[in-house]
């Protein structure tokens, strides 16, 4: 069981290989898309970033014997200001700053491109601020692990959606993939006992 400490929830490194082997398989076969060996690789890259981010944020909020946890909100603030100050200079030294005051002062074809930019930043914000919470609050009441499994079930019901609807043409590569993901989160889902994992 749990305590007030951080948790350790783990699944089995064949799952989690398994998780990350069948996502890779699921996209090399995506119209549209190259079957280069480096999407791959920063696919799979950006899936162990994505499951990471769940893990430190569930840390920092249930803190250390030193350090007090934070609060949802507070753990918000720093990680949203920090990637703000990140991203401000990687747009004041990319190619694209020029363009994009120029749509905002309203320098293009359309003269009311700076209202359109206002309302779709201000929009934007608003949705990204309320997801942000939504994160944190449920990895703070759940665990990192049950965020990841969930993200990843949604992405399926979104593919099979996309498939289903004609979204796309279905490859052989997408549906070995996409069962191979399926499988093992029932597998990790029916094991949660035996792994040690509460949701």
């Amino acid at each position: 069981m749990c305590s007030s400490d951080l948790c350790v929830k783990s699944i089995p490194p064949q799952d989690f290989y398994g998780l990350c082997a069948g996502s890779a398989i699921s996209q090399m076969g995506s119209p549209g898309g190259s079957n280069s060996t480096m999407g791959i690789v920063v696919c799979l890259i950006s899936l162990c970033a994505a499951s990471a981010k769940g893990v430190v944020q569930k840390m920092i909020m249930s803190g250390t014997k030193d350090l007090k946890p934070l609060e949802p909100t507070q753990a918000m603030v720093w990680d949203c200001g920090i990637s703000f100050i990140i991203m401000f200079f990687v747009w004041v030294f990319s190619t694209e700053r020029d363009a994009s005051l120029a749509y905002l002062k309203g320098q293009t074809g359309n003269p009311n491109s700076g209202l359109l930019a206002l309302g779709i930043i201000s929009f934007g914000s608003f949705l990204a601020f309320g997801f942000n919470l939504a994160n944190y609050y449920y990895i703070h009441y759940t665990s990192a692990l049950t965020m990841t499994i969930g993200s990843n079930g949604v992405k399926i019901f979104l593919l099979i959606i996309s498939l289903l609807t004609g979204g796309g043409a279905v490859t052989t590569e997408t549906l070995i993939g996409i069962s191979i993901v399926i499988l093992l989160l029932g597998e990790i889902i029916d094991d949660e006992p035996r792994h040690g994992v509460i949701y």
